[in-house]
């Protein structure tokens, strides 16, 4: 049984890879995403109408699937910058679309240094942009590994990478597969080689490499001729079919030589042609050396698919002789049948049985959507016999068939949440939830999940997104599951993507529900009568720059676990008072509350928008606003109202400014009205010198039965001026109800004699 090997290979679609076509037939128009994150195929306005029937795995709803919690975001930093112009030699620069390449200790040190390729998608004549190393010093944080970035070479269209000990000398080096400018002519890239040197340096060693300018679009290593030295296998797709899938042999200083074409690899495997529907033949996307079957020889997987070529994902089993068409074997195609592209792999034993078996990851694509490439299946394929293997994706992942999302590049297997059972997190550079990808028709599905959590029978479940995403779009790029500070925690390295470049971020995890950075309370409940009562809060909104503003306030009256806002004392600056009637909300025996509200946070938009809040009776519960989830409402209460009849009546007031250096100064007068403990102003014999006496209107007042009150106002306290804003008032029945304007003002209102 050989030891498991998990090689993760970053491996991308190509303009011209998109064989598939629009449903009428005509070709795709490459655009850029509006945020210059990735390709957009548009097809022509007929398209939108086209049968679901054109895929074969067909969009529905997902409702069989249960996804799980348990993990949960605790904290989210951004560690660190990258412009991409900073690296580039290009005199243009453009939108930059960012691929984590991978990671390893490069220092020496035993934490791994990561590695991002960045190029501009729209530029035709190519990027020249640097890779980019960065490394973390504890305590420090990170910055640029300079050691390589000194010496880093210009690429163009960075697709994978391997990092292995080439040289023998006990430090990692790395080789990128360069796939070059994706526009026609398609001309190619010089793939580039890094090697460590004495001294903690590193040299440029891609003189090192035949120098050959080709389309590659993965690579793979492993010793392929025993000879104790790590060696590469590079597989191309583009459209010059002049140029084969070939190995490279490691003289063991880390010098590569091109192995003669048909010498490993069976000739009959080693050169795309072009097929009939504008396919092609050897047509691969991930190779992969590993030991799949008994012996102790090196297979080869070759992962394709009939959606761009004419051939399933396959196994050449290696031999003395090498790689030849005798020993190969076709895999099974996955859920996704003919409109299914392996996109990479793991091998693992997966059943503890003893021997290996494969789990693929397939992508597709969705003629309702205008992406080139997209959607998740994950397809396990159990060896019951050697070289024998029966697909048991249904047990393992049931449900797990998108045919719409981000789609992603890799697979990680790890134990994230430290049961000792590994789990699954999918790599996708664009984020978890990217709507523009999962929207069909008028419609955004839900996205799909890129994080599975091992069962205690084996299988997995989909980890809810929101969890970790706190249901923010476009975020957590590129998730990459490690130990980042060496604390025996993984964390999850993600990226945020710009047109600009991108920022390192670090997502730190839990299991404990209570450190959970997002809410994680339930999203259905069981109404319960136990806070039963009239309470008052406030409704405010909140961004992380621009802080806090008060947007409301009014009172929430509970009834059989049922909560309403009550018709009077409300106010709203952003709308009419007639939104609060939208809101609609229930809480348990807990104390957990699900609610909703349609309002606007914005002042003189007229756009409300439905938002959920989620929160519990002793803690502000929010929502974010769907529009720009950066922006969160908030809506706050105050202590339960204590209505009591005890000082009901009329009552003379007072209402005044004041501050130190100007005193006192009388605004207006009127009367309380006081009815079950709740307090109005009422309608005559009111005045008020700031503003309309309309203002008394918003006035809204509690007291209970040992005299205390809890009172609102809207006012202004300078003459002449427009600058309205409520002011809390809190004092009792034999003391002035007082609160700050602005900080600068004490607004104060006195209760006269009751009549």
């Amino acid at each position: 049984m050989k030891k498991l090997l998990l090689l993760l290979i970053l491996s991308f679609f190509s303009v011209q890879g998109f064989a598939a076509g629009c449903p009428d037939g005509s070709e795709p128009i490459k655009s850029v995403s509006a945020d210059g994150t990735y390709f957009v195929f548009n097809c022509s306005s007929n398209s939108e109408n086209v049968s679901q029937s054109n895929n074969s795995a067909t969009t529905k709803e997902k409702t069989q699937i249960e996804w799980v919690d348990g993990l949960y975001a605790k904290s989210l930093t951004d560690e660190f910058n990258i412009l991409s112009k900073d690296f580039s030699k290009s005199v243009e620069s453009g939108f930059s679309l960012i691929t984590p390449l991978g990671s390893g200790d490069f220092s020496g040190d035993g934490l791994p240094e990561l590695v991002y390729g960045i190029q501009y998608s729209d530029l035709k004549k190519g990027s020249h942009i640097k890779p980019i190393f960065l490394t973390k010093t504890p305590g420090k944080g990170f910055s640029l590994f300079k050691p390589i970035m000194d010496i880093a070479p210009y690429t163009c269209n960075l697709r994978s990478s391997v990092i292995k000990d080439f040289n023998g000398d006990g430090f990692n080096d790395i080789f990128i597969a360069d796939t070059g400018v994706d526009y026609e002519p398609f001309p190619g890239c010089q793939n580039s080689l890094i090697l460590s040197a004495p001294n903690g340096k590193f040299i440029n060693a891609t003189s090192s490499l035949p120098q050959i300018l080709d389309f590659t679009h993965g690579v793979t290593s492993g010793d392929v001729d025993s000879d104790g030295d790590i060696d590469l296998f590079v597989a191309q797709n583009g459209i010059n079919v002049n140029v084969p899938h070939y190995f490279l042999r490691n003289n063991g200083k880390g010098r590569f030589t091109k192995v003669p074409d048909g010498q490993l690899l069976d000739r009959g495997f080693s050169y795309i042609s072009h097929q009939p529907g504008n396919k092609r033949s050897n047509f691969y996307f991930t190779p992969g050396l590993e030991f799949v079957d008994d012996d102790d020889k090196l297979d080869l997987i070759l992962l394709s698919g009939k959606l761009q070529g004419t051939d399933n994902n396959r196994i050449i089993f290696g031999s003395n002789s090498g790689f030849k068409k005798s020993d190969a074997l076709e895999l099974q195609p996955g859920r996704f049948g003919k409109k299914s592209a392996g996109f990479n792999y793991l091998v693992t034993d997966i059943d503890n049985d003893g021997d290996n078996d494969i789990l693929i990851l397939h992508v597709t694509i969705n003629p309702l959507i205008n992406h080139s490439q997209l959607g998740t299946d994950l397809q396990v394929l159990i060896q019951e016999k050697n070289r024998k293997f029966v697909d048991k994706s249904n047990f393992y992942f049931p449900g797990i068939t998108f045919d719409y999302g981000t789609w992603p590049k890799s697979l990680s297997l790890i134990d994230i949440n430290n049961d000792d059972k590994k789990d699954i997190v999918l790599v996708a550079a664009h984020g978890i939830d990217d709507p523009l990808a999962q929207k069909i028709g008028s419609q955004i599905k839900q996205a799909p999940p890129k994080v599975f959590i091992r069962q205690e029978d084996g299988s997995f479940r989909p980890l809810n997104n929101d969890l970790l995403t706190g249901g923010e779009k476009f975020t957590l790029a590129g998730i990459r599951p490690i130990d980042i500070d060496n604390d025996g925690d993984i964390e999850f390295v993600v990226q945020k993507n710009s047109e600009k470049g991108f920022t390192l971020q670090v997502l730190e995890l839990t299991t404990n529900k209570e450190e959970a950075m997002y809410y994680t309370g339930p999203t259905e409940i069981i109404s319960s009568p136990l806070f039963d009562g009239r309470y008052s809060f406030t409704v405010s909104r909140h961004h992380k720059d621009e802080g806090s503003k008060r947007l409301g306030n009014g009172y929430i009256e509970i009834n059989n676990g049922i909560m309403t806002v009550a018709k009077e004392g409300r106010t709203l600056d952003t709308g009419s008072i007639d939104l609060y009637d939208s809101f609609e909300g229930q809480i348990d025996k807990k104390g957990n509350i699900v609610s909703s509200l349609k309002i606007d946070i914005m002042f003189g938009t007229d756009a409300p928008t439905l938002i959920d809040l989620y929160g519990s009776i002793d803690s502000q519960f929010q929502g974010k606003w769907k529009w720009n989830s950066s922006w969160e409402v908030i809506l706050e209460f105050k202590k339960k109202a204590k209505e009591h009849t005890l000082f009901d009546g009329r009552y003379s007031f007072t209402i005044s400014r004041y501050n130190e250096n100007d005193g006192s100064k009388k605004l207006g007068n009127g009367y309380i009205e006081i009815n079950n403990g709740i307090m109005t102003v009422a309608k005559e014999g009111r005045t008020l010198d700031t503003g309309s006496i309309d203002l008394y209107d918003s006035f809204a007042g509690q007291i209970d039965k040992k005299g205390n009150i809890m009172s609102s106002l809207k006012i202004d306290v300078l003459n002449g001026k427009t600058d309205v804003s409520l002011v809390d008032l809190n004092g009792s029945i034999d003391s002035p109800l007082q609160g700050k304007k602005d900080h600068y003002f004490d607004v104060i209102l006195k209760l006269g004699k009751k009549d």
